[in-house]
Order: C-alpha cells, then structure tokens, then sequence
C-alpha cells in the first residue's frame, strides 16, 4: 500500500504540500497533490476495502471535496493531456479514446466511450485524460521502480541533509592564507628597499667622511670659527693622537686630517682605541704634560655614521678646540621601508575587515534565514495544532507532513512537529475525531499559562522608568504613531502608539505603522515595517524580514528613540489606565507597575 509520485518534467510543476517535487516522491496519509496552479488532491488510504486501498480526493480552490478517483492496487496512473496515450494496457488492447473507471464487485473495469469494458488487472497500466490540466503529468508508481528517495514515511525519518550551521564569527579572525600574506609582503618590502637603497641611494661613507674631514680643517684653521673654544695662540710642542680602529681607506681619510692640519711634525704618540673603550680609558686625560692631545672620534654602524675631534690641553682642563657631525646614511631607504609597509599594512587592514565583513555578513544572512524558517514553521504548526484541536485530522497532517519535508532536523522546532505528527496519525487510525489541547505537544496547561499570562512584552524607553506594554491575548502587535480611531478597521491604526517625549517633531519620524511584533508560543518576532528604518542592537535590520526578540534587546526607531526590550511575568488582573499592581512576594524578583495611558511605569529588583 505504498504510493509514490513522479513529475514526468512538466513545465508548470508539480507540488507535494506546497513544495516543487524534483524527484521520485513517496506519497503518505494526508499528502496533498497541487497540478501547477489548477485544483489539488488528496491522497487518502482505505484499509477496510481491498479493492481501493488508495484514494485521490479532488478539491475545488475553496477546499471543497468534487469528486474521487480509485487509485488501483499495485497499478500506475498518469494524469496528463497525451492524447495519443490515452490507455494503456501491459498484454492488452491499446485505445485512444477517453473513457472511465467503473468499481464492481470483481474489481475495477475501464469503459471507453464505445462502451467496451476491459477488466484492469494488477500490474497493468492506466492512463486517465479526464483533466484540462495543461502538459502537466502526475505520475504514481510502485516503490520497486523506485531508487533512492526524499519521502517521509510513517517512522518519521527525514533524509534531507542537516542544514549546514554558520557559527559566529570568532574576534580577531583572520584569513587562512594570512601568515603567506605577511611573509610575501615582508620579502616584497625588503627587495623595494634594496633595491632603491643601492640603485638610486648608494650611499659612500668613506665620500660624507672625506667631506667632513675638509669642511673640520678649514674650522681648524680658522681660529676665529665657532669651534674654537679658547682664542689664545695655542704653540704646542708636541701632540698626542688618538684614533679610533677602522678600516684602512676610513683611517687614511682621517689620518689625512692630521697631515694637513700642520700638526704632523708635532706628533709624538699615537694611541688606536675602539670606539666603546673612549669612555672607559680616559686616563691620558690625568695626564700633566706640555703636550696637547687630539681625539678623533669616528663611528659607523648601520648608517648612522659619526665624526668628533677634540684637541685639548691637559693644563687648560677644557677643550681648545671641538667639532663634531653625525649622519644616519640609510634615511632615504628606510623612508621607503616604512612607506611599504604603512601600504602593506593598510592592506591587510582591508583583507582583514573585509574577510570578517563577509563572515559577519554570511552568519547573519544565515540567521535571518533560519529565523525565518524557524518562524514560518511556528505558525504552521500552530496552525496544524489549531486544526487538530477542530478535528480537520487530515489537513493538520498535511501541514506537519510539508513541515517535516522542508526543515531540517536540527531546527528547535523539528521534534515538536515530529510528536504533533504522531499525535495526529494515532488520532486518525483511531477513528478520527477532535485532539484536546492537553494532548498536543507543547500545549499543556503550563504552557497555556506561560502563554496567556506569563509572559508579558513591554518595550522601556531607554533611560526613562517609562515602558509601552503589549496588549493582553494578541497573537499580533503592530506598533507605530498613527492611534487606531474607533470602529476603523485593524489595517488602520496600531496596537500601541509611540512618541518621543517631548518633541513632537522627532514624533513624526516613526512610521505611522512602524513595525509588528508577533507571538509564538512564548517567542516574540519582530517585523520591520519601515522601510528600514529600525535598528535592533545597533544593526538595521531587513524589511518584513522576522527577527527573534530577547530580553534586553534594544530597538531604535528611526534613529529618534531607543527602546528595550523587556519579557517579564505578568501578575494578574487586566490592564487598565491608571492602576498598580504588585507581584507576590515569594517570587524572585519584585516588580511594581503602574498603568498610564498608552505607557506604564515600572521599578525592577532583580
């Protein structure tokens, strides 16, 4: 007693519950068969009866039942506008003439318009004509011609993939390939650099050295330069040099000093230091003699090159004559280091922000579009419950079936659907008949009272001890600043009225229906109705698009007000203007309300 359906590639398309079938489809309890957008059936099985055990149910656009068609046991039937395959037999005649399908006692017999009776046997194939449906064709065939297939059968077993989750972006994510990107920006800077440092730079300290060298003897032989600290003639009967090791081409540049400075016949001593020993071994200094001494100071490392002469007398205690120039060489190449990687760092910048854009920009298009299902499927089933509970058995069993067909199993609302389905199924090969509110999943009495009375929205104006209070039963909560007049109609006006506190003018920048809040169970949703003007934690969020609200949530409305979303236990009574009420006292949190027109004021202790 198993039925599946096929779309033999029809160009309008085939639906199973609402949903576009693309494949080999088995066909259960309560399944409902949409041919592209003319009338539907509905496929039911009667067990009492061996020759029909499957039915399909015509209904008119208004859910009325129009005829019935008996679905032959372990037969196929297509339903199209083929005429040159009206009929069909497997071993029998073959016509092309419509016809119909005749219940006796014996089984089932085909009549064509000539009146010609032909006993349909198992196994044998019919096609019917009776429907102007277009080149649309439905095709019901035994599961043994059937490979691998999307149903749902009775065990309630889903095989579509479990929907892929995006998780939330981690702080300080970065790409995979970044420590590549960081090393081949490093070795691209550092051959820039090079490149200019030795093409268009080029720096010679031996050239800058023998510059300085000429510019101090000119100093020195001008005894009226700045240089010169003492002004008196200075006739040294002999001088002491000393002279910091270097290379040989730098230590002829400045032995070249001392030649032409005049002072070369005077020299008596020279003393080589290295350059970190001048500041530890200046004992010559102590030394009391007729003779002056000279220090010639020259220091390169890493650019930064360094001149210095002192020529001093020991008896004079202080420097006759001092000079002194220092240069960093590699200035031009590390402006040209620095500016590369100031360019390779604004570029991982926009690599980075972009890379956690798009994760950002992936998790919450995933979220809206798991809200909006979970939310969708929320109203489904609650409508499915609604039928239950009226005894439509059959149509709330087509909702759950379309339900369990569209969502994954990692949806919070699966199993839900999952156990309504049982429920109805039970009920069904029980007799049939209305379900009690009890017996239905998620819908007992602490459910009914979290639902009616519990939980209670109210939306605080940030920083003001005054809150809008949702009204009390509504499944929907429309929001704005255009007040409902009396005896309009619901389209008109809104639920609560909104202002900004004392500025009518930013009153007028909330939309006259700014947005909807719908119940669900004990879930709020919101939906945007302004265009885009609403902010929920500092995000705009999308136009008709559901968002899940939480407690301390916060909305902004048309950038002129913020409002924070509160979720809290009502405590009894109907809301009327003008009214206190206190909750008891052996609950966990205190909370005091007092009404005010359209705003209530509030002291939470929490």
């Amino acid at each position: 007693n198993d039925y599946w359906i096929e779309d033999l590639k029809s160009i309008n398309g085939t639906y199973v519950d609402d949903q576009k079938i693309n494949h080999k489809t088995k066909l259960f309890l309560g399944a409902r068969v949409q041919l592209c957008s003319s009338f539907s059936f509905l496929l039911e099985h009667n067990p009492n009866d061996p020759l029909s055990p499957g039915v399909l149910i015509q209904h008119d656009p208004d859910g009325e039942e129009v005829r019935r068609y008996i679905i032959v046991p372990k037969g196929k039937v297509f339903v199209g506008t083929n005429t040159n395959e009206v009929v069909r037999f497997s071993k029998f005649i073959e016509s092309k003439t419509l016809g119909s399908l005749i219940r006796q006692s014996d089984g089932f017999y085909f009549i064509n318009l000539n009146n010609e009776e032909l006993l349909l046997k198992h196994n044998s194939e019919l096609t019917l004509d009776f429907f102007k449906i277009g080149i649309t064709i439905l095709n019901i065939v035994p599961k043994t011609t059937l490979d691998e297939t999307y149903a749902i059968g009775d065990g309630f077993e889903n095989t579509l993939e479990l929907e892929k989750e995006i998780k939330r972006p981690p702080e300080g994510a970065v790409p995979a390939y970044f420590w590549k990107l960081n090393i081949f920006f490093g070795i691209l800077a550092l051959s820039v650099t090079a490149i200019c440092h030795f093409t268009l730079f080029n720096p010679s300290p031996n050239k800058v050295l023998t510059q300085w060298v000429n510019q101090c003897l000119t100093d020195f032989q001008n005894k009226n330069s700045k240089y010169w600290r003492q002004k008196t003639q200075v006739s040294p009967s002999s001088v002491k040099v000393i002279l910091t090791r270097q290379p040989l081409d730098q230590e002829q540049v400045i032995r070249g000093f001392i030649e032409n400075s005049g002072l070369s016949k005077k020299v008596d001593q020279t003393i080589s230091f290295d350059y970190w020993e001048f500041n530890e071994r200046r004992d010559f200094k102590e030394q009391h003699s007729n003779s002056l001494w000279i220090a010639i100071e020259n220091y390169n490392l890493l650019g930064l090159l360094q001149l210095k002469i002192t020529y001093w007398s020991p008896d004079l205690k202080i420097p006759v004559f001092e000079w002194e120039r220092q240069q960093f060489l590699y200035l031009p190449s590390t402006f040209i280091l620095l500016f590369m990687v100031s360019i390779f760092i604004f570029i991982q910048y926009r690599i980075i922000r972009d890379y956690r854009n798009t994760l950002q920009k992936e998790y919450d298009a995933f979220e809206a579009k798991r809200t909006k299902k979970i939310f969708d499927a929320k109203l489904s089933l609650d409508e499915a419950r609604q039928l239950a509970q009226q005894g439509e058995l059959a149509k709330a069993l087509t909702i759950t079936n379309g339900l369990l067909r569209s969502i994954s199993k990692s949806m919070p609302v699966y199993k839900a659907i999952v156990e309504l389905r049982k429920i109805v199924l039970t009920q069904i090969k029980s007799g049939g008949g209305s379900i009690t509110v009890e017996s239905l999943p998620g819908m007992s009495s602490n459910f009914l009272r979290s639902t009616d009375v519990s939980r209670l929205l109210y939306l605080r104006i940030l920083g003001t001890p005054y809150a809008y209070q949702a009204p009390y039963g509504l499944k929907t909560i429309t929001i704005g600043r255009q007040r409902r007049k009396q005896g309009v109609s619901a389209s008109e006006g809104n639920d609560v009225i909104i202002r900004v506190p004392g500025s009518d003018e930013k009153s007028l920048q909330i939309s006259r229906r700014h947005l909807e809040i719908q119940q669900i169970d004990t879930e709020y949703f919101m939906i945007d109705k302004s265009g885009g003007r609403t902010k929920l934690n500092g995000e705009v969020i999308s136009e008709n698009q559901p968002y899940s609200l939480q407690p301390r949530d916060r909305l902004t409305i048309a950038n002129v007000i913020v409002l924070e979303v509160l979720i809290r236990a009502n405590v009894g009574g109907l809301k009327t203007n003008n009214v206190i009420r206190i909750n008891h006292l052996d609950q966990d949190a205190l909370f005091i309300e007092a009404s005010i027109g359209d705003m209530v004021t509030e002291v939470f202790d929490e």
